[in-house]
């Protein structure tokens, strides 16, 4: 790591110091020490750490390292998010979602070494393409690899309880990652026995169960995947609301307005997916095998061997252009207090 790296950001302390003393506890899934990456820029963050392009000077591999900070992980209560997303992902291979590479901690952070995605969110996609209605197969490209991707994370017993274009990474082939799993929750049974009580999640994707504090399971993916697919081809949101409440009594109690104008298999496709009684919601089976999804060849996608109707324009693996740049983080991790060894739950992780 060259001089300017080091002083570019005091976060840099902080990746030096994740060789020492707890890294006897890290999750190695490749040959990588963290503090061998060179740290590029932020191109994420959020309300407990960031999220850096890093890459390793020998392999010339680029890495995202999401750093976050365990004081303020306790200080909210999210350490348990933290710890699911940190049990979760390593059990996870599928080409729709994105890898983790290894698990570091030190005294100050815990760090997710991930493959790094360099197409841009899918939300920016979404949002330049208004709505895709009219590229049917378009829209139906993308909407195969969510149903695929969550039908995948149902069999392995997890629910995701996040899913929104704000999650999702366009690769360089134009294909979708989804990212960020620390909402995500391994639940026991078939789907009806076993459920889970948070209430969690975006409020615009949220399922009416899950606002009624019902408990509920696989099911209010389905719903999120509903609102994502009514997004993305109509180009709005399928509940509103000018306030929270407004916006959790219209998801549990209005229907959202579909046009002529749409396709009628995707409308009905959509209302299946957005039925206020999860028990008559459409799952996995009826999903994947929708009038639809009729014309879908789901192996070329599965196999990436089929062309993405979009292909991100960028110059190599290391390109961050669809990053925008965040010269001052909200959070300095290297500026969080260091945990004494008895307030150190994570380090047995």
């Amino acid at each position: 790591m060259n001089n300017k790296q080091k002083v570019e950001s005091s976060a840099s302390t902080s990746f030096v110091s994740a060789c020492g003393d707890f890294d006897e506890n890290s999750f190695l899934v490749e040959d990588i020490e963290i503090c061998d990456l060179e740290l590029d820029r932020v191109i994420g963050e959020g309300a407990w750490g960031t999220v850096w392009h890093a890459i390793d000077p020998i392999t010339k591999i680029s890495y995202a390292v999401k750093v976050v900070s365990k004081y303020s992980l306790l200080k909210n209560k999210q350490q348990e998010h933290a710890k699911r997303e940190r049990e979760i992902m390593p059990q996870l291979d599928h080409p729709f979602i994105v890898k983790l590479k290894k698990f570091s901690q030190d005294k100050r952070c815990i760090y997710f070494i991930q493959e790094f995605v360099n197409g841009g969110e899918f939300k920016t996609f979404v949002k330049r393409n208004r709505r895709l209605n009219k590229e049917l197969y378009q829209g139906s490209f993308y909407a195969a690899q969510i149903a695929m991707t969550l039908s995948y994370l149902h069999s392995e017993g997890i629910i995701y309880r996040d899913l929104k274009p704000e999650n999702m990474m366009m690769d360089q082939q134009g294909y979708l990652k989804l990212i960020d799993f620390g909402l995500s929750k391994k639940i026991t049974g078939d789907g009806r026995s076993g459920k889970t009580m948070t209430m969690c999640g975006t409020p615009n994707y949220i399922a009416p169960e899950v606002i009624l504090n019902k408990g509920y399971s696989f099911q209010a993916d389905w719903w999120s995947f509903g609102v994502v697919l009514y997004e993305i081809f109509y180009g709005q949101m399928p509940f509103e609301g000018d306030t929270p409440f407004d916006l959790c009594k219209s998801i549990i109690k209005d229907k959202p307005n579909f046009s002529k104008k749409i396709d009628d298999k995707l409308n009905l496709l959509i209302k299946g997916l957005l039925r206020k009684d999860p028990r008559k919601r459409y799952g996995a089976k009826k999903i994947l095998e929708n009038k639809f999804f009729k014309d879908t060849d789901y192996k070329a996608i599965f196999t990436k061997d089929m062309e993405a109707p979009f292909r991100p324009s960028v110059e190599s693996s290391n390109d961050t252009k669809y990053f925008k740049k965040i010269m001052f983080p909200k959070v300095n991790e290297a500026n969080s207090p260091e945990l004494h060894p008895r307030e150190d739950i994570f380090k047995h992780w």
